[in-house]
């Protein structure tokens, strides 16, 4: 889940972004975890042209795979980290970086970094909230940073 403000060009850009991510992770011993996922985003883009000029807004729903590491540092901390391509409908700009207000279908890669909390249902299930970095935080992002999540996870394993 995530909101971003911020001004391109003489318009106002405000994004919000919430969605699911379920996992299928393999726990390679007892402090890391490895695994496949899938993801699911509804993203809304409101644009501000300013100057009497009509406001338009993009709404999308955004799937796409990812593949994660998690590394168990202590009790039920962890560090995560994930891969995600995500097929996606995102603003496009004009050659000077001004939103035009229309929208661009498009794959987005997004290398996720961070750290999360576990609460443990089972020794299979597992509901994780976690506070990540977007390594691609750019126009065409998905997610603004911080990026927060919140994961189910079910193990299959050791």
């Amino acid at each position: 889940m995530g909101y971003n403000s911020y001004f391109a060009g003489a318009a106002q850009v405000s994004q919000f972004v919430i969605g699911a991510s379920p996992a299928l992770g393999y726990r390679v011993n007892d402090r890391l975890a490895i695994g496949p996922g899938i993801t699911y985003s509804y993203s809304n883009n409101s644009v501000d042209f300013g100057n009497n000029r009509q406001g338009q807004t993009l709404k999308s729903n955004n799937f796409g795979v990812k593949a994660f590491a998690q590394f168990r540092v202590y009790q039920q901390f962890f560090a995560h980290a994930e891969y995600e391509v995500t097929r996606a409908k995102v603003l496009e700009y004009d050659s000077n970086n001004n939103p035009t207000g229309r929208g661009l279908s498009q794959s987005i890669e997004s290398p996720l970094l961070g750290a999360g909390y576990r609460q443990q249902f089972s020794d299979r299930a597992a509901a994780d909230i976690l506070l990540l970095y977007n390594f691609n935080d750019s126009f065409e992002s998905l997610y603004p940073n911080p990026v927060i999540r919140f994961n189910f996870l079910f193990n299959i394993g050791k």
